[in-house]
C-alpha cells in the first residue's frame, strides 16, 4: 500500500525525468511504458536485497535519486533499441536490391508491343464505321480528340448542327459495344 501512495504521490516528478531523460516528443504510451520499466526495475533491486529500505537509503531525497537513476537507465535502454532499429532499417533499404533498369531491347520491345495494339485497336475501330460520316467522327472524336462543338465548326457541310455529332458517336458507341459484347 504505500508503494502505490509513494507512485501516486511522485508520478507527476517521473513522468517529468522521463522526458528529461529522452529529450524529444514521445507519445503517451511510450512514457507510461517507459515508467512501468524503471518501477519494475526500482521495485526487483529492493525485493532482491536482503537490506532493509531503511538502512539502504538514508532519506526521501537519496530513494529519489536512485528512482531518477531507474527512470534515466530505462530511457537509454528504449533510445538504444530505437536506434538499433533505425539501424536495422537502414541496412535493410541499403541492401535491398535495386530495381533493375529496363534494358534497351526490353524496352524496345514494349513499345512495339504497345505500338500494334494501338494500330490494332485503331484498325477494329476503323472497320466498325460503315459510312463516311461516322468515319470522319470517330477520327475527329477519337484521334484528334475534338468536341462535337468543334466538329461541326470545322465541317459545317458534313454536320449542320451538334445534334447530328451526337448522334453518329452514339450509333458508334453502341456497334462498338454491341462488337465487344459478342
Amino acid at each position: 500500500m504505500a508503494w502505490f501512495a509513494v507512485v501516486k504521490q511522485f508520478r507527476p516528478l517521473f513522468v517529468r525525468w522521463v522526458y528529461e531523460s529522452v529529450h524529444g516528443a514521445l507519445d503517451h504510451f511510450v512514457v507510461e511504458d517507459l515508467l512501468q520499466t524503471a518501477l519494475e526495475r526500482f521495485w526487483c533491486a529492493l525485493a532482491a536485497s536482503p537490506v532493509p529500505l531503511a538502512d539502504r537509503f538514508a532519506c526521501t531525497g537519496a530513494l529519489l535519486k536512485y528512482m531518477k537513476q531507474c527512470i534515466r537507465s530505462a530511457c537509454r535502454e528504449w533510445q538504444r533499441g530505437e536506434m538499433r532499429a533505425h539501424r536495422l532499417h537502414q541496412r535493410l533499404a541499403a541492401d535491398a536490391p535495386p530495381t533493375p533498369e529496363p534494358r534497351p531491347l526490353e524496352q524496345l520491345w514494349t513499345q512495339k508491343a504497345e505500338a500494334v495494339q494501338r494500330e490494332d485497336l485503331r484498325r477494329w475501330l476503323q472497320e466498325q464505321c460503315q459510312d463516311e460520316a461516322e468515319m470522319m467522327v470517330y477520327h475527329l472524336s477519337f484521334e484528334e480528340e475534338l468536341k462535337p462543338g468543334q466538329i461541326v465548326t470545322r465541317h459545317p457541310d458534313h454536320f449542320p448542327d451538334v445534334q447530328d455529332v451526337y448522334r453518329i458517336k452514339l450509333r458508334l458507341y453502341r456497334r462498338i459495344q454491341r462488337a465487344l459484347c459478342e
